[in-house]
């Protein structure tokens, strides 16, 4: 851990070629990153991951024709998504 942003800033440029537009970007990214890792509910996320398992089910049922052969452990899953 470097005590200041400038600080930082130097060492990746120094130490891992980057330019300070870079470093600075990188810097940028790592503040957001941390203030989403402090959100205690990340509701969109949450959200988000359903989205993507709704969709990935929908298409697995859509390749294997009826859906009715669907695997008791998805069906499970699908479930806890729809409370």
């Amino acid at each position: 851990m470097l005590p200041s942003h400038s600080d930082w800033e130097q060492h990746v440029t120094s130490e891992h070629n980057l330019s300070p537009g870079d470093a600075h970007n990188g810097l940028l990214i790592l503040e957001e990153a941390h203030m989403v890792l402090q959100i205690p509910n990340p509701t969109r996320l949450d959200t988000f991951v359903s989205m993507i398992k709704k969709s990935s089910m929908n298409d697995a049922e859509k390749s294997s024709g009826s859906g009715c052969s669907q695997d008791p452990e998805a069906a499970n899953e699908t479930s806890k998504l729809s409370t």
